[in-house]
């Protein structure tokens, strides 16, 4: 966290899951007992919590959910996105986990998890993950959560978190991919398409140096799109996979490349 002035980040602090009885008073707070850059950091302090009564049995938890303003969520919708924050142990064991959860027009969306762990307990540890938002997201937050712990471990427990992010992953416009580098004469070539756009037509096109073999073209109405092309009765040699995306006038074409060796029919003799 910057120096300066120190807030907790803007969000629905609770204790319990979906509520306690009483606020968790004093077990998150801005410290400068120890920062990931900065001065400060936010500190998780369980003791507080120790002896807590929830609304309810089983698992008590303490949660941030942090919403992101409504222009982020217009910016970011239909992209790839990557979420994440330094954590640090003081004591204990419990650990955090970080979530991002989408709402759309039709109910929640997917959510993207970090299922990590700690990689090393004495520093600062990354916690991250990533994922596509959907084109119709409505709202979005992240989620940091961590269980209580019994009381005798609650009271023995604390950690640091810091550096909060959120960021679009820059993508290029048009990718395609096949499983493998090398197919044999008479196998089929599965290949995959992801592009940045969902406007134009896009053309898959199977070469030989720059000879047509053979060409699929398909409307751009999806980000990733799927395919095979067969090699039978074709000559073994090294192949070449294109993809070109032909889009409106003002919009520049898109095109990417793959290649793989067709081996000759080990069994073809």
């Amino acid at each position: 966290m910057a120096p300066g002035p120190a807030s907790p980040p803007p969000g629905r602090y609770s204790l319990g899951y979906p509520s306690a009885k009483t606020k968790p008073v004093g077990a998150l707070k801005v410290t400068d007992e120890v920062a990931h850059t900065g001065r400060y950091s936010l500190k998780w302090d369980l003791s507080q919590v120790a002896a807590a009564e929830s609304t309810s049995r089983g698992t008590r938890w303490l949660t941030v959910n942090v919403t992101l303003p409504s222009e982020t969520v217009r910016r970011l919708r239909g992209q790839r996105v990557r979420i994440g924050y330094w954590m640090r142990l003081g004591a204990g064991t419990t650990i955090p986990g970080l979530q991002l959860r989408q709402n759309l027009k039709d109910g929640p969306g997917d959510r993207f998890s970090y299922s990590g762990g700690v990689a090393d307990p004495s520093v600062w540890n990354h916690f991250e993950t990533e994922g596509r938002l959907s084109p119709e997201l409505e709202s979005m937050d992240i989620h940091t959560w961590c269980s209580i712990p019994e009381a005798e471990l609650a009271r023995k427990s604390f950690f640091y978190m810091d550096d909060v992010s959120l960021e679009a992953i820059q993508e290029p416009p048009l990718v395609i991919s096949t499983p493998l580098d090398e197919y044999y004469v008479g196998e089929t070539i599965p290949w995959t398409t992801s592009a940045t756009t969902t406007n134009g037509t896009l053309a898959i096109t199977l070469l030989s140096g720059e000879r047509r073999i053979a060409e699929r073209t398909l409307s751009a109405t999806t980000r990733t799109l799927h395919g095979t092309f067969d090699t039978s009765g074709h000559q073994s040699g090294i192949y070449t996979l294109q993809a070109r995306i032909s889009t409106p006038p003002q919009h520049t074409a898109q095109t990417a490349r793959r290649q793989v060796v067709v081996a000759p029919d080990p069994f073809g003799w």
